[in-house]
């Protein structure tokens, strides 16, 4: 961004020695005397054009260079909302955990316990379906595996009904 608008501004000082050099001429031109008068007004005419390119031109780079700070100041904002969202999907997960936090405070002791012995038990029947899902992938590879997949599920559930 710094290489463009420096080459902006080359180009601006390159337009305006144009300028200056065209304004020169024309002063010049309009010292000499004898040149015919329709000659001369068509010199004039096309420097005046040439003075009016370089207006334009110079113009469209001023342009250009708003354009391109616009284009910064919103990318600006993009990344300041981006970081709000976060800010604010981290405050709700902070407020989840101090919720539950609350909850396991008023919890009483024994009423804890069951909470955490229901935690496992589910834990444990997640890792019992997993197993049964992995034994059904590889039931054709070994027979040996299967059998021990179910004496495993068999004293999980044994364990779980205690």
């Amino acid at each position: 961004m710094l290489q463009w608008l420096q080459w902006l501004r080359l180009h601006q000082l390159l337009l305006l020695l144009q300028l200056l050099q065209l304004r020169l001429l024309l002063r010049s031109l309009l010292l000499l005397q004898s040149l015919q008068s329709r000659l001369l007004l068509r010199w004039l005419q096309w420097l005046r054009l040439l003075q009016l390119l370089l207006l334009l031109q110079s113009l469209r780079s001023r342009l250009l260079l708003r354009s391109l700070q616009l284009l910064q100041s919103l990318q600006w904002l993009q990344l300041l909302r981006s970081l709000q969202s976060l800010q604010l999907l981290l405050l709700l997960r902070s407020l989840r955990l101090l919720l539950l936090l609350l909850l396991l405070r008023s919890l009483q002791w024994l009423q804890w316990l069951q909470l955490l012995r229901w935690l496992l038990s589910l834990q444990w029947l997640l890792l019992l379906r997993s197993l049964q899902l992995h034994q059904l992938l590889q039931s054709h590879r070994s027979l040996q595996l299967h059998q021990s997949l179910q004496l495993l599920q068999s004293l999980l559930l044994l364990l779980l009904l205690r």
